[in-house]
């Protein structure tokens, strides 16, 4: 019976491996909020590498990413928090600083 269940299951498992490895945050993420301000996010190793907001680029000081959530400090002239939540390849953006907040989808590049 042992056998049998593991034969029954490797496959789910061995798909649910390979849907992890496919939603891997590496990669360029870019869109624009509804105020027309364009956003790219560079997200490498697990880590977020760059963030330029209206063509300007502004320092990441901070990530932390866990399952679908990531959380990216950055520092333009005051420190601001930006917190992305992954659905596939489209992630919902939300920043809030000192200049306010702002939201917008992105999409894997």
């Amino acid at each position: 019976m042992k056998t049998f269940a593991a034969l029954v299951f490797a496959p789910v498992l061995l798909s649910s491996g390979a849907f992890a490895q496919s939603a891997s945050w590496d990669g360029s993420w870019s869109g624009v909020t509804g105020r027309g301000s364009a956003i790219q996010l560079t997200i490498q190793g697990g880590a977020a590498r760059s963030y330029v907001f209206r063509g300007m680029s502004v320092p990441v000081t901070g990530s932390k990413i866990a399952g679908s959530t990531a959380t990216i400090n950055v520092n333009g002239g005051a420190p601001a928090v930006i917190t992305l939540q992954r659905r596939g390849n489209m992630v919902t953006y939300s920043y809030n600083g000192p200049e306010g907040t702002a939201t917008a989808t992105l999409s894997k590049q």
